[in-house]
């Protein structure tokens, strides 16, 4: 990296610069028919090199590239970044300083030993373990687990930039995705599940199994999905969808309240979110939120002791009782924006309420609609509309209780929560802790 360091430095053009190294191991291991398939072991090396070209003397402009590379020759290096000083100079952004020395940085664990220092032959043992366990219950629960699949990883990060930032931290992780088959006759049924960690104690294979074998069994007795209007519960996996941005999202902000709460949302002029705003819009009849971005979490799935540009993980609170309280900050919109700098978007935690899950599902009699995984759940970034397909749930007509699949429930994710309820026991599932179940009202779900 010093080398590195020392040839960035000697290119004309290149006033700042910022490298980062990531270094990962993954064993993916996918079985099925009882037998494991394959194994395959990758080795990557990348390093992300970002230059910053300031055209005036005065430095009141600013613009910036970035380039990959998987081999760091003098030769490759300086090619790159030639290249990425014509792409900067192209930008007329306005200035900011790169992260300098002086932050104090958290220290918070991220690996899991067993994963970190096992050897090739010792991370397959661990992951077939996990599969016999889960394969044990699948007989004991009477489905046939069709397709699972078991990613170990484990990697090293290093930050560095032209102000002497030099930063860098090891982690692991846990990638599981499981299919469970329910047979009745002729009719089958599915259910997939997928979860995440980064220690080997946070995974609990049977119950993993037990969830996803109760919604493929529920399933073979399902009912076609009524139009219902009002009462809606979301819980299961379909509760971390709801506050968290989806798997499909390749941005930590990917998310509308995560987006409208960026400072470079606001910035560009393209968030609906001022500090006091009520987040729900009109006066909260119910439950009202608290909601934090927490990268500071031990083995958190997003906690990381520094982000990307080099400002260190920490916990921020900014909705609180309801009303927006705070910008998400990162170094660069932080400066732009005067602002108090909030580091990386991690793990989101929202805060239990006061009624207990089984009334959030039973407090009454009135039809209502238990969604308990959406096929997606991917609202409009800016505005919150959302239309999301129930993979599976339960329609209770005031009498008795029904499995469903299929139907959209439709709203807008910042309205809804005009008039929620929170469950006041809590769940972790992945980079999302906070109530086992959610309640909204005025919901509209489209039958098929």
């Amino acid at each position: 990296m010093n080398r590195l360091k020392r040839v960035l430095e000697s290119i004309k053009g290149v006033d700042d610069f910022q490298v980062s190294n990531k270094q990962t191991k993954k064993t993916n291991m996918i079985f099925s028919d009882n037998d494991q398939k394959c194994s395959i072991q990758t080795s990557d090396k990348l390093t992300t090199i970002t230059v910053y070209n300031r055209k005036d003397s005065e430095e009141t402009t600013i613009g910036s590239s970035s380039g990959e590379l998987s081999m760091l020759t003098e030769e490759a290096v300086s090619k790159l970044a030639e290249t990425l000083v014509e792409n900067a100079r192209t930008q007329n952004n306005k200035n900011y300083l790169l992260v300098s020395p002086g932050y104090s940085y958290p220290r918070i664990e991220l690996v899991d030993r067993r994963i970190l220092d096992a050897s090739t032959y010792q991370v397959n043992q661990l992951g077939r373990e996990l599969y016999e366990r889960m394969r044990e219950e699948s007989r004991l629960q009477g489905v046939v687990l069709t397709n699972v699949e078991v990613n170990l990883s484990s990697g090293n990060t290093n930050l560095m930039n032209s102000r002497d930032l030099d930063l860098s931290q090891q982690r692991t992780g846990i990638y599981i995705e499981l299919t469970a088959l329910a047979i009745d006759g002729k009719t089958r049924e599915e259910f997939t599940t997928i979860t995440h960690a980064r220690k080997l104690e946070d995974i609990n294979p049977e119950a993993l199994v037990q969830e996803c074998a109760k919604y493929a069994l529920e399933s073979l007795r399902k009912v076609n999905t009524p139009n219902h209007e009002g009462t809606v519960v979301i819980t299961g996996p379909a509760v971390k969808d709801f506050f968290t941005p989806s798997e499909a999202s390749i941005s930590p902000i990917g998310h509308p309240l995560l987006q409208n709460a960026h400072s470079a949302m606001k910035y560009s002029g393209n968030s609906s979110l001022s500090i006091g705003d009520l987040i729900s819009r009109e006066t909260p009849l119910g439950d009202r939120l608290t909601i934090a971005s927490d990268a500071s979490i031990p083995f958190g799935v997003s906690s990381t002791n520094f982000g990307d540009d080099g400002l260190p993980g920490q916990r921020v609170v900014f909705v609180e009782d309801g009303i927006f309280t705070r910008f998400l900050a990162n170094n660069q919109y932080y400066q732009y924006m005067d602002i108090k700098p909030t580091g990386p978007v991690g793990n989101i935690v929202v805060a239990p309420g006061n009624t207990s899950y089984e009334d959030l599902l039973s407090g009454d009699k009135s039809p209502k609609v238990i969604v308990y995984a959406f096929s997606w759940f991917n609202p409009d970034k800016t505005s919150g509309d959302f239309s999301s397909e129930i993979r599976f749930g339960y329609y209770f007509d005031g009498n008795n209780t029904y499995p469903i699949k299929g139907g959209l429930v439709s709203g807008n994710w910042f309205t809804s929560l005009k008039d929620i309820r929170l469950a006041n026991e809590t769940t972790t599932r992945g980079n999302y802790i906070g109530p086992l179940g959610i309640r909204l009202e005025n919901m509209r779900v489209s039958g098929i």
